[in-house]
């Protein structure tokens, strides 16, 4: 077994502990007794994340067993949550821009995925609040919750780390408002993968105008057009054909703005079409709707369009490419599973900012330690950590990092403790490849192009309709 000693990471759960001890607090405790903001830190981050069940009186005692001598009620701790949640969200910006400067490129990226500065996945993920936040944060109507909010969160895959986490005030906020944030984050070179729920003409079109890229499905309702302005049968074009790769225009702001780009698209095998058919019945059916012959047709095939050229990528590596999405959401089933950003109980507004804050600081550092951890094993083993296990296994020894933090053990005891982490963190040996693994496997950009045709894929790998877990489409 590979005895861990890595110095990247060891600085940052050195940095993490300097993070917290820097933090300004004149304006948080006035007074020179009482909780001062080390602590108030500690608490809402490492401690809600490892405690079984977090309440306003543990989260006091937890206080008082980290500062000696100090006496403080639940109802003391309340009256500091509104400047502690500034505190918070202070350190969540300091936190997310350090673990950006910490990250490292996996050894082995598919040459697909070499060519682009960074490969941006864009989703939300909708998290019920207590209804007494309905004020704050209106819910989705109907049977949902009174209370809802989104969090939107851009994900760099190339470097495994968080460009942007940004809560949304309410549920209802459309996603494709979000894309004028991304478009501000984007950067020359850079590559953007988002789904339906942000598609928008303009929105490419800006990407496009910064110099980066973007891959996105195409919408059921898109109406295309020629080079010389002419529209496009969809229908009679797939006709007879296993693959599509093809310069296309589209139109959007009521035909304000036009766009060239590429329409790519793989056919499925018939036992996928079969399941999507199926389940797109049971839909239309729910709502007295029948599917058109257009819809069916359009059930057959994986369709995507994007700005990237055919000498960059081919037809097939757009399609996979964009199968990376998908691993936002197991990052927003971490957050929910294993760190529980989605069970609150009946609590106040600033209370639940400062839960909230606490837990995305824990997580966005833990995830810059996961991108170093994954690179080495992948020199030293030729295989990775797995990001849903390691997140698990951290977050059931926060308590050890707690020690560390509080200087009751050496960096030294604590990497043995993450050697232990980390060897049970090990992706296991699979024969389906992962995205990346097939993407590597391709030539670029035309030597494999002629094999789009004898294409097969099974229904657990390309159906991206499979329902997520609780993501805002």
């Amino acid at each position: 077994m590979h005895e861990l000693r890595i110095p990247q990471a060891e600085e940052i759960i050195k940095k993490t502990r300097e993070l917290i001890a820097e933090q300004e607090a004149s304006n948080f405790n006035k007074r020179s007794t009482g909780i001062n903001l080390q602590t108030f830190l500690r608490v809402f981050t490492i401690s809600v994340c490892f405690m079984a069940k977090v309440t306003l009186e543990g989260l006091a005692i937890k206080c008082q067993e980290l500062q000696y001598g100090l006496k403080i009620t639940k109802q003391a701790l309340q009256k500091r949550l509104q400047a502690g949640k500034k505190e918070l969200q202070a350190l969540l910006s300091t936190a997310t821009l350090f673990a950006m400067s910490q990250t490292v490129e996996t050894p082995g990226v598919a040459r697909a995925m070499e060519q682009f500065a960074a490969i941006l996945i864009t989703d939300a993920t909708t998290i019920s609040l207590p209804d007494k936040l309905a004020a704050f944060h209106k819910g989705l109507g109907g049977t949902n919750s009174k209370s809802a909010m989104k969090i939107q969160a851009t994900y760099d895959v190339k470097s495994k780390a968080y460009r942007k986490i940004s809560q949304r005030s309410s549920a209802r906020e459309n996603d494709a408002a979000y894309m004028e944030e991304l478009i501000t984050q984007i950067k020359a070179n850079e590559l953007s993968i988002t789904d339906l729920g942000y598609y928008g003409v303009g929105h490419f079109k800006k990407i496009s105008e910064k110099g980066a890229y973007f891959i996105s499905k195409i919408k059921s309702n898109t109406v295309l057009y020629s080079e010389n302005d002419k529209l496009i049968n969809l229908v009679r074009e797939l006709r007879g054909k296993s693959f599509i790769d093809k310069a296309v225009s589209i139109k959007g702001d009521a035909g304000k703005t036009v766009m060239q780009v590429r329409l790519c698209g793989i056919k499925l095998p018939s036992t996928v079409y079969s399941e999507r058919i199926r389940k797109a019945n049971k839909k239309a059916k729910s709502t007295g709707k029948t599917l058109s012959k257009v819809e069916r047709e359009r059930l057959k095939w994986i369709l995507m369009i994007t700005n990237i050229s055919q000498n960059m990528l081919d037809c097939r590596d757009v399609c996979e490419l964009y199968r990376i999405r998908w691993q936002i959401e197991l990052i927003f089933k971490s957050w929910k599973s294993h760190f529980a950003i989605d069970k609150m109980n009946n609590i106040g507004k600033d209370y639940w900012d400062c839960l909230l804050y606490g837990k995305l600081i824990v997580i966005t550092l833990l995830t810059a330690l996961h991108s170093h951890f994954n690179n080495w094993f992948m020199q030293q083993e030729v295989r990775g950590i797995s990001f849903l296990r390691f997140m698990k296994n951290m977050r059931d020894n926060l308590d050890k990092l707690m020690d560390f933090f509080t200087f009751r053990i050496s960096i030294e005891q604590l990497l043995l403790v993450l050697n232990r982490i980390l060897h049970t963190s090990r992706l296991e040996k699979r024969r389906r490849k992962t995205s990346e693994q097939v993407l590597s496997d391709f030539n670029l950009p035309y030597d494999c192009l002629h094999l789009i045709e004898d294409f097969h894929v099974s229904s657990a790998d390309f159906d991206t309709e499979t329902p997520s877990l609780d993501v805002a489409a």
